[in-house]
């Protein structure tokens, strides 16, 4: 480079383009990507180009023209990369000497002695890894991200055990107010940190609703499913109140399922008043399942 022409710019720049009307952008030639338009980003860039490793591999051209043996290679670090390069500069500058030492020991006509000569090729010998052709050795360690390290939940997984949570909580007639119990907090999140389960309100209301649809749903295709007459049982019995209730199930031959629950209050459970709940019973099947009851019990 002549003297006084200014820094030398960088290579990385030949395998950029610039992007129209914006001065402060560049895009990769090989992926197409926009990058800032600074050196070091430009460099980083290229380090990690997918679409550059595979139509140019560094591997496979540290194979054919250097033998770098017992090197770690890192894929986040980038190291190998400027070894690469650094023993490509060496391996030429070994072959540009060698060709000049055979054409000074080919000019008979100089005045030089051999010694001399000899001195000359001592004092320009190169220090570094060898230019042969054996195969690069390389122990690839991948450096471990935060997930390793750390267990998360995703929105799906979180809404899928939310699901499971407020089933048990229906299911086992548990008050909601528990689910807000620190004990019972930490207890979930030591089976699985980084997960909070819902609040009382969201278990009394969202997934409720998300529940009771599941369940009706299941019942409706268990029900249209089924070839059997369906039977309807009434039971009755008195709550932690001590009032009287009387329910309705419907009983598909395999399964049963819970219809309706009526507070009979301060009706007497005469035969006719028992009688009427069952027939309000089935018209509510028939309604929502458009199926027949075959047989009645009382």
């Amino acid at each position: 480079m002549p003297f006084g022409g200014g820094r030398c710019r960088a290579q990385e720049w030949q395998e950029v383009n610039e992007v129209v009307n914006d001065a402060n952008k560049v895009s990769c030639k090989y992926c197409k990507h926009i990058i800032s338009a600074k050196i070091e980003r430009i460099k980083n860039h290229l380090k990690k180009c997918a679409a550059k490793n595979k139509r140019n591999p560094t591997l496979s051209n540290l194979n054919t023209e250097s033998s770098l043996s017992n090197v770690y290679v890192n894929i986040e670090d980038d190291e190998i990369i400027d070894l690469h390069m650094q023993s490509k500069q060496q391996c030429n500058l070994s072959r540009d000497f060698s060709s000049t030492s055979t054409s000074m020991r080919s000019m008979s006509s100089l005045s030089t002695g051999t010694d001399d000569i000899s001195k000359l090729e001592n004092s320009l010998t190169i220090s570094g890894p060898s230019c042969s052709s054996t195969p690069f050795k390389s122990e690839f360690k991948r450096q471990k991200t935060m997930k390793s390290y750390a267990v998360t939940t995703s929105a799906t997984e979180k809404t899928f055990i939310d699901i499971k949570l407020a089933r048990y909580f229906f299911s086992t007639n548990t008050p909601f107010t528990s689910v807000e119990n620190n004990e019972f907090i930490e207890f979930v999140q030591a089976l699985r940190p980084g997960y909070n389960p819902p609040n009382r309100k969201a278990l009394g209301n969202e997934l409720l609703e998300k529940v009771y649809d599941e369940v009706q749903t299941n019942i409706q295709l268990d029900i249209a499913n089924n070839t059997s007459a369906l039977i309807l049982m009434q039971d009755g019995w008195s709550n932690t109140q001590n009032d009287p209730i009387i329910a309705h199930s419907v009983h598909t031959g395999e399964t049963p399922y819970l219809i309706c629950i009526d507070d009979a209050g301060s009706n007497k459970k005469t035969a006719e008043y028992c009688a009427s709940l069952a027939e309000k019973a089935m018209k509510e099947i028939q309604e929502t399942f458009n199926k027949q009851v075959g047989n009645f019990k009382c």
